[in-house]
């Protein structure tokens, strides 16, 4: 009786199937994650970062895109991409730059975002994280800059 009936409002309808049987999936309107596995240029996957992306899909209820990016040093510095936090930031300024739709926010875990290593907050911050050493950062970013100046 109500098969004619408006859609619900927040969410879109796609027909599906599911064991060979008619079906109508049902995601949220809004609200969708692109998220970018971290690993500092060099290492990590949507594999690996499954699980972080599996709690944020639970808590917001919303469906998320996990995207694999070029990684060095067989992709250095440019044609290589940045580490997922960097990455997430270079993204919704580049969409603002290009008059696209932007992001309702953006959520970004230790982003590596100066290359030098030479920010106030690699100090009184050295030690908390025992994989985020201004050394093995500095290690780590020399596989993806490739000799280029960090600058």
């Amino acid at each position: 009786m109500r098969a004619g009936s408006p859609s619900p409002v927040g969410v879109t309808l796609a027909p599906s199937a599911l064991g060979g049987r008619p079906a109508l999936e049902i995601e949220p309107e809004d609200g969708a994650i692109l998220y970018f596995h971290g690993g500092t240029w060099v290492c990590g996957s949507s594999a690996t970062a499954q699980h972080i992306t599996a709690a944020l899909v639970r808590r917001t209820e919303a469906r998320a895109v996990s995207l694999d990016y070029r990684l060095a040093p067989e992709h250095p510095f440019p044609a290589g991409d940045s580490a997922g936090g960097g990455l997430s930031i270079m993204t919704a300024l580049a969409a603002r730059d290009a008059d696209l739709p932007r992001p309702a926010g953006v959520v970004a875990f230790a982003p590596g975002l100066d290359a030098t290593r030479s920010g106030e907050s690699m100090t009184p911050n050295g030690g908390i994280d025992p994989l985020f050493t201004r050394r093995s950062l500095v290690r780590q970013g020399a596989h993806y800059l490739a000799r280029q100046d960090p600058r």
